[in-house]
């Protein structure tokens, strides 16, 4: 068998194979597409999920402020409570003091004049 014989018998075997490479690169060709078309939905994804990451961090800062004041207001109706329980208790000693005035004088003050008891 010569050279020529050989390349040609070659060519045949060869044909199929060939036609069949032109459909997988075809194939190749879509698939390299819908990638494409993929790999910029998950682009953007990233760039929705650093947004978002970003708004989520602004938050937690603004949290973070927000529980130092919380607790500062908590604190100072802390205070106010316990100042409501001291001027309570005083008014209530003033109370007994001057009923035991009165009983001895007699007096029968008004009603307005009395403590509301809660």
């Amino acid at each position: 068998m010569t050279d020529k014989g050989v390349v040609k018998q070659l060519e045949e075997l060869l044909a199929p194979i060939k036609k069949d490479l032109g459909g997988v690169k075809r194939d190749l060709g879509g698939v390299k597409r819908d990638l494409g078309e993929i790999n910029k939905k998950l682009e953007q994804h990233d760039k929705n999920f650093a947004e978002l990451r970003e708004t989520l961090d602004e938050h937690g800062r603004k949290l973070d402020q927000h529980t130092g004041a919380l607790v500062n207001i908590e604190d100072t109706i802390n205070v106010y409570g316990d100042m409501y329980q001291v001027n309570n208790d005083n008014a209530r000693k003033l109370e007994k003091r001057i009923d035991v005035l009165e009983n001895s004088e007699g007096i029968v003050p008004p009603q307005e004049f009395r403590l509301i008891d809660l």
